[in-house]
């Protein structure tokens, strides 16, 4: 085998009577070595990925007086969230759709009539990196009489 006849093995497998001995304790830290580089690696190529970074939006695509639907996207797949509510600093109410797309799109239901919302859009957990994108806090007014169905910012 050529293992054997490396110099390295040979000096650390021979015996006090100058035989040489199967060593398996020096194959298996072989063996443990070059998994460890492995996983070395792994973790090295995955921290060269791009963190998820929002690169549209976020957008209010449709407002009436309940509901409101918020898109936007991202460079990888990630989960789909927002947060939102009728105060800024108290973002409580959370909607979401199945985690793993570039393009997001949440629709806010049971809101309240001409009331002013503020939301956040959250992209957590973006793939090969677990890393996270959140947009700065926007704003909404529900319509008080028919649905718009464009853009509508106070």
């Amino acid at each position: 085998m050529i293992l054997q006849e490396a110099p390295w093995i040979q000096a650390a497998t021979r015996d006090s009577g100058g035989h040489y001995r199967q060593n398996a304790g020096i194959l298996q830290n072989v063996r443990v070595t070059l998994g460890c580089l492995a996983v070395v690696l792994l973790l090295v190529t995955a921290s060269w990925a791009e963190p998820v970074k929002i690169t549209k939006g976020p957008v209010v695509e449709h407002v009436d007086p309940t509901s409101a639907t918020i898109a936007w996207s991202t460079n990888a797949s990630s989960a789909t969230i927002v947060r939102y509510g009728t105060d800024s600093k108290a973002l409580t109410a959370r909607a979401e759709m199945p985690w793993g797309a570039l393009t997001h799109r949440v629709t806010l239901k049971n809101l309240q009539p001409a009331t002013i919302y503020y939301f956040q859009a959250d992209s957590s957990e973006g793939q090969g990196t677990g890393s996270e994108a959140m947009s700065p806090i926007e704003t909404f007014t529900t319509t008080a009489d028919g649905p718009l169905g464009t853009d509508h910012h106070p």
